[in-house]
């Protein structure tokens, strides 16, 4: 063919691509007029009811029962207070001295539900407590808020290190209670010891800790019974409030539980319950990471179980936690990263970022990284997105696959050529089928060379230089399935960091925020951590694990083929992890257009039906998730 016919044929298919756009301008110019008339319609509607309201209010017979309506408003306030006054009466014969309003976090209805409870088949709690010079005032309360848990079955373990004077003003609380115990320990020097000491002293099948300075709220042990109860739940956590010298108190609310997202700080915090058959040791708390005690305590816990479960009420509150933590935390993680992973594993508490962040080196020589990345067309960013690999990543060892799915303009294959010639990591590979997503990135990884698949779309550009090596190093983790970045929109906004499954849709989450941390939104788009899914726009997998695990489902044309495979990784138990450290641009579905919510779009018709059918497979695992107000 000439060069003149190929010219031919690139002015009939982009007269045929305006011919589309106006065809598309119309179908959206009815759309909006749909829009307008459904707006006046309910406009109208609105009229019409604010008339009938006022012909209603300004009626006879409205003025005439005023009288009536204000006597039933007055007898119904009456009725609520008598039966306030009622509930608190019975608050305060049943919980006598209570150091937090039982009626602040519960209704009478719940709280008398819970007192009449069976027990007998519940779990025993021993709640462990280390003692170091508290005040009397502050010490008291701790234990008038466990005497007035709804839950009856538990014992207060007291391990106290306390001068002579207050340790005796201490014991004399102590008689309250047969359920209390209490052994001095004047020599401990940490509170490691401390609670050592008082787990000897433990009877229970289930193992609390809180401070001596820290508040159980009524209804926390029943919560955490009520996970427990199942068996399948080995630990429990609840949300906590931190309170301040001046009075405030500062709601703590915690994600569901997630490895990973432990690795970037200790969001679990004191009160843990765990089953006693789970401890890896009988002196379980080290001394030697001092205040970074319950961290190390809480990653032990994860690296043995991830049945773990999270209460989203706050049940307990402490005074703030001091910020001079943070070393013993980072040597706390450290330990862990190396008992689990490794020597060569360490923990890094980066500039700017948000907790720390576990990294996993690759050995020497590094396994070969494809990046596969589908494209038609588009040749201008398939060129911006290759040429910013190029340029900008410092993994030695990987290769970049274009699969040229039909491409039909000759510019497309000029600047392809360019790029094969520009570098010898460049191949070409024609795709010559119809578009399938899923089916176009199976062909790819048949193709790869590598050890770790990068699946990536050609609108993407690299920002963070070691992002292949971030990628590389979470992907190849024994309990890792898939690694993905946070990308951002060209002004440098969030446009993925996880996905998140609410209201029955899938929904990128955070998306809009800033990319930077500003001191006010969640934390979460800016801590490494495990999530419900990651977009297939740039994910990592290892190959070992794409061919155990199962490819793509090629019945999804376009859509939610990323999103299955992560489900079905999660329904695996392994981990999806999202790497907030790891950034790139991404201008979101450039090459083949955007779905917007309320309309399909270029989606076909059977992937909705894929979706159907995938929702309804994992209707637990979604549901599970979906109930977690803090993730």
């Amino acid at each position: 063919m000439s060069e003149k016919d190929l010219w031919e044929k690139d002015s009939e298919l982009l007269y045929e691509k305006y011919r589309q756009a106006q065809d598309e301008l119309e179908r959206c110019a009815v759309l909006l007029q749909q829009k307008n008339e459904q707006l006046a319609a309910q406009a109208l509607h609105v009229q019409q009811l604010e008339q009938a309201q006022d012909a209603l209010t300004g009626s006879r017979y409205w003025r005439m029962t005023a009288p009536l309506r204000k006597a039933v408003s007055r007898v119904g306030k009456m009725r609520r207070r008598i039966h306030d006054a009622r509930d608190r009466r019975w608050v305060r014969r049943t919980f006598p001295g209570a150091s937090v309003p039982p009626l602040q976090f519960a209704d009478a209805a719940e709280l008398r539900a819970q007192l009449a409870a069976p027990t007998t088949d519940g779990p025993l709690f021993s709640i462990l407590v280390a003692v170091r010079d508290t005040p009397e005032p502050a010490f008291r309360q701790m234990v008038d808020s466990v005497i007035n848990q709804t839950y009856p079955r538990w014992q207060l373990c007291i391990a106290d290190a306390s001068g002579d004077s207050l340790a005796r003003a201490h014991q004399a609380l102590l008689a309250r209670d047969s359920r209390i115990s209490c052994c001095r320990v004047a020599d401990a020097q940490t509170a490691a010891e401390c609670l050592n000491a008082a787990l000897q002293l433990a009877g229970g099948d289930v193992l609390s800790q809180i401070d001596a300075d820290a508040l159980l709220y009524p209804t926390a042990l029943y919560e955490a019974a009520a996970r427990l109860r199942d068996g399948s739940t080995d630990a429990v956590y609840t949300d906590e409030a931190f309170l301040y010298e001046d009075g405030r108190r500062e709601p703590f609310t915690k994600p569901n539980f997630s490895r990973d997202f432990l690795y970037a700080q200790n969001f679990i915090g004191r009160f843990l319950s765990v089953r006693r058959s789970g401890l890896d040791s009988d002196a379980p708390f080290d001394p030697a990471f001092g205040c970074g005690t319950d961290y190390d305590f809480a990653l032990r816990l994860c690296a043995r179980t991830s049945a773990i479960a999270h209460v989203p009420r706050v049940l307990y509150s402490r005074p703030a936690p001091p910020e001079d933590g943070t070393q013993a935390q980072l040597r706390a993680l450290d330990a862990c990263l190396k008992r689990q992973y490794g020597a060569c594993a360490f923990a890094q508490k980066e500039r700017g970022g948000c907790g720390y962040t576990p990294r996993f080196p690759l050995a020497e020589p590094k396994p070969k990284v494809s990046i596969i990345i589908p494209m038609k067309d588009k040749a201008e960013l398939t060129r911006i997105c290759v040429c910013s690999i190029l340029q900008k990543t410092r993994y030695p060892d990987y290769e970049i696959l274009l699969l040229d799915n039909g491409s039909e303009l000759m510019r497309t294959r000029r600047i392809l050529s360019d790029l094969e010639t520009q570098s010898d990591r460049v191949r070409v590979c024609p795709a010559d089928f119809p578009f399938n997503w899923s089916r176009l990135n199976n062909y790819g990884a048949d193709l790869a060379q590598g050890d770790v698949l990068v699946f990536m779309n050609n609108d993407m550009e690299v920002i963070t230089e070691d992002w292949l090596d971030r990628l590389a190093e979470n992907a190849l983790r024994p309990d890792v399935a898939v690694a993905g970045p946070m990308l951002l929109y060209p002004d440098d906004t969030v446009q993925h960091a996880g996905v998140e499954f609410s209201q029955g849709e899938f929904r990128h989450s955070f998306r809009l925020q800033p990319a930077q941390p500003d001191g006010q939104g969640s934390v979460l788009p800016f801590c490494q951590r495990g999530v419900l899914a990651l977009t297939g726009a740039c994910h990592a997998v290892s190959r070992t694990v794409f061919e155990t695990l199962g490819r793509y489902d090629e019945d999804f044309v376009v859509c939610w083929s990323d999103i299955e495979y992560c489900l079905r990784a999660r329904a695996a138990g392994l981990q999806v992890v999202y790497i907030p450290s790891v950034k790139l641009y991404h201008s979101e579905s450039k090459s083949r257009g955007q779905y917007r919510e309320g309309e399909r779009g270029y989606i076909p018709d059977g992937d909705f039906v894929c979706l159907e059918r995938m929702c309804e497979k994992y209707k637990t695992l979604l549901c599970s998730t979906a109930q977690s107000a803090n993730t």
